[in-house]
C-alpha cells in the first residue's frame, strides 16, 4: 500500500511538534500547504482536505480516503480502495472483485467481512462509484 501509512513531516513556524493520528492521505497535503501559505482560492476544486486545524488541536471532518493504482503488474489494469476507518473496501479490476476488511481486526487484510457487514459493504461501494463518476479520467496507453 504505497499510498497508506506513509509518514509525512511538516515544519510550521509557531506550531509545536506533534503527531496527527487522524486518517489522511497525500491529497490532503496540497490544500493544507496552500492554507498555510494563505492561498484561499479554489479549494473546492481540490480533492483533499485542509488539515491545518489538526496543528492547533482542533478537529477536521474525517472523509473516506480513496486510493487508486493503475496498471499494477499481475493485478490487471486498475485497483482502488476506500478507507473509512476501520473498514477498507478493495476493488480489483481483474475479475471485478470487491472485498471488505475490518482493519482493526485484520490489519493484514486476510478476512473478508463483506457478508458479515453488508450495509458497510454497500455504502463504501456506492461511495467508490460516486467518486469514480465525479472525476474526469484521461487514459494513456
Amino acid at each position: 500500500e504505497p499510498q497508506v501509512r506513509v509518514p509525512v513531516l511538516m515544519w510550521v513556524p509557531g506550531v509545536e511538534a506533534g503527531v496527527v493520528s487522524e486518517p489522511c492521505s497525500f491529497r490532503d497535503v496540497t490544500p493544507t500547504l496552500l492554507n498555510l501559505l494563505n492561498v484561499k482560492n479554489d479549494f473546492d476544486r481540490l480533492r483533499g482536505q485542509n488539515l491545518t486545524p489538526l496543528f492547533f488541536d482542533d478537529e477536521v471532518d474525517t472523509a473516506p480516503i480513496i486510493l487508486e493504482l493503475w496498471k499494477a503488474p499481475g493485478f490487471g489494469d486498475y485497483q482502488a480502495a476506500v478507507v473509512d476507518w476501520p473498514y477498507k473496501l478493495v476493488y480489483q479490476e481483474k475479475g471485478s472483485n470487491f472485498e471488505l476488511f475490518d482493519l482493526s481486526e485484520s490489519p493484514t487484510e486476510e478476512v473478508d467481512v463483506s457478508e458479515a457487514q453488508p450495509d458497510v459493504f454497500e455504502a463504501l461501494k456506492q461511495f467508490m462509484f460516486d467518486y469514480q463518476d465525479s472525476v474526469a479520467r484521461d487514459f494513456v496507453d
